[in-house]
């Protein structure tokens, strides 16, 4: 089995400058910061420009705090949860596939890590966007290796949305629905509980009647996943099912997709992002027992 770390996203807060209305929109992006971050206050209170002195004001309560940011370890996580699993598995980067380093035609599953990574401008935007989750190079070699029937476990927060992002190219979203076999839905509730539920679903997986917890608030050990996409399939699959739903809203936050000889575990948690071990451990051997089904 492969690990792709595709995790490599650092970047600030999202930035709001509409109008009058300006400033960090960290409650609905906070960034990823490098390894921890010792320097946030706190959520920013005033977006009005016309707000003289009080424009920019944050709130204090996380003075004291210490959060958690991208620790680049997560194949070490993934990596645990197979081995519980009782499987092997090798680790490489998302720039060893698009460089052909690695034939990912020598492996039956591969373990996607997207983590918080999307689109993303730096800065003056000089450099353009980085840090796309399926950049043109991977979605490739991703074609080529499904359609030979290879196996895919992916989760991201993005992992939907960033196909559909402005930032990108016009052929991402229609990979997506076409080879992928996902899409975002028209309308959104955001889903902020920071819990999923496992369902069985008529793929007869046993993840049903499970609750998991997920990090959706700043913390020093998990980085905060403070929007996850809700994903749907689309009709191209042979056979899909929602495997995990969000506990607040009961959208879909997992899905399981069969086309022709190929399996895909798609879920818009990041998998590292599962707080308890031995869920993780548990919710990695049962993918794996319906992948090799």
């Amino acid at each position: 089995m492969l690990i792709i770390n595709g995790f490599t996203r650092v970047s600030g807060p999202g930035i709001v400058n509409e109008g009058d209305y300006a400033g960090f929109d960290t409650a609905n992006d906070f960034g990823v910061p490098y390894i921890k971050d010792f320097s946030f206050t706190g959520y920013q209170t005033e977006f009005n420009r016309n707000a003289g002195d009080n424009f920019g004001k944050s709130s204090s309560q996380n003075v004291a705090s210490v959060i958690a940011g991208n620790s680049f370890d997560y194949p070490s996580v993934h990596g645990n949860a197979i081995a519980a699993a009782g499987k092997g598995f090798v680790s490489t980067s998302v720039g060893a596939v698009e460089q052909g380093s690695v034939n990912l035609s020598d492996y039956k599953t591969i373990d996607l890590i997207l983590g918080k990574q999307k689109a993303t401008t730096i800065g003056r935007n000089n450099k353009g966007a980085e840090f796309f989750a399926f950049p043109k190079k991977l979605r490739n070699a991703l074609t080529h290796f499904l359609d030979k029937g290879g196996d895919l476990i992916v989760s991201g927060q993005y992992v939907a949305s960033d196909l559909r992002s402005t930032l990108g190219d016009n052929d991402a979203a229609r990979w997506g629905e076409d080879v992928l076999g996902i899409t975002i839905p028209d309308s959104i509730t955001p889903t902020l509980g920071g819990q999923i539920d496992g369902m069985a679903g008529p793929l007869k997986s046993s993840l049903g009647s499970r609750r998991y917890a997920y990090s959706n608030t700043l913390n020093e050990d998990f980085y905060i996943v403070e929007r996850p996409d809700v994903i749907i399939a689309t009709p191209k699959a042979d056979e899909a099912a929602t495997f995990l739903r969000f506990s607040d809203t009961d959208a879909a936050a997992g899905l399981l997709i069969r086309d022709g000889k190929s399996r895909r575990a798609v879920m818009s948690i990041p998998f590292e992002s599962i707080t308890d071990e031995n869920q993780r451990n548990q919710l990695m051997k049962e993918l794996l027992e319906w992948i090799e089904k």
